[in-house]
């Protein structure tokens, strides 16, 4: 399975490439619009969010350079990310449709964000993109899931195992570590690795990241409960009380916070799609 890891074409390279640079404080516009530009695909798709009238503004804009400035460095990563497998392939194993995984990854990091701004924050950078990478790890292992789907079931389902518990016991490792292994082998920072890695176990993680993980953790819990590109694991997992508690999530600020998700998510599917789409 850990060769799979490392042999598995997850992402194109320069999706990787964009959010390697695109996370780096001190990247500039110029350094993500070269990486875009070797991607006419890509390049297409980013111009293309950049004059969306859901941004607002009347100029319109023309060249790779602007489109980043005028969307920031989470829209062009989620746009990055949704010129793979995340946007385009079912994922197996876990009964995800075409495009869920991309939805449920794009709908956990809004959702982070609105939960650190509902608790009087403002989410790290790296919190966006590691939420919007934390179930990449699915990929590789929906393929394992499925072969041994009667065992795994049968643990998260009639058993007292959460879902990634489930997976431990039967594969020996978890989605969660598999997408934690694939980003050291990116080279990305070991912030947004560390969150990926325990975004299920937040309270393992260093101290020193328990927050930004526990952004993580909250936001894909909700989003579960919303529905949100959710598959057959759906809500098999366990919330963390004492992530709740670190955050002070009351549940007021839990429904304000999915209900601006809930527009936010429909803005990035009218981006993505070029037409208005209603959550499903």
């Amino acid at each position: 399975m850990l060769k799979s890891v490392q042999e598995v074409e997850v992402l194109p390279s320069s999706a990787v490439e964009i959010v390697r640079i695109a996370q780096d404080p001190e990247a500039d516009a110029g350094q993500v619009e070269r990486a875009i530009a070797l991607d006419p695909v890509l390049t297409a798709r980013v111009l293309k969010m950049a004059n969306s009238s859901l941004l607002g503004g009347r100029a319109e804009t023309r060249t790779v350079r602007d489109a980043v400035v005028r969307l920031g460095s989470g829209r062009v990563i989620a746009a990055a990310l949704d010129s793979g497998p995340l946007a385009a392939a079912p994922v197996e194993g876990y009964e995800l449709r075409p495009g869920a995984l991309w939805e449920a990854a794009a709908a956990t990091a809004l959702t982070a964000e609105e939960l650190a701004r509902a608790c009087g924050t403002r989410a790290p950078r790296e919190v966006f993109t590691a939420a919007l990478l934390c179930d990449l790890g699915k990929l590789v292992l929906g393929p394992f899931v499925c072969r041994h789907r009667d065992a795994i079931m049968a643990l998260a389902f009639e058993g007292d195992h959460a879902f990634d518990a489930a997976e431990r016991e039967v594969l020996g490792i978890d989605h969660a570590e598999v997408g934690a292994l694939l980003l050291e082998r990116w080279q990305l920072p070991a912030e947004i690795v560390q969150i990926v890695r325990w975004h299920h176990l937040p309270s393992s993680c260093d101290e020193s990241m328990r927050g930004p993980t526990d952004l993580v953790h909250a936001a894909e819990h909700l989003c579960a409960m919303a529905g949100l590109g959710s598959g057959v694991d759906g809500t098999q997992y366990r919330a963390d009380p004492a992530t709740v508690t670190r955050l002070g999530l009351k549940p007021s600020v839990v429904e304000a916070v999915l209900c601006e998700t809930a527009s936010k998510l429909v803005e990035v599917r009218t981006l993505r799609s070029g037409e208005a789409v209603e959550l499903r």
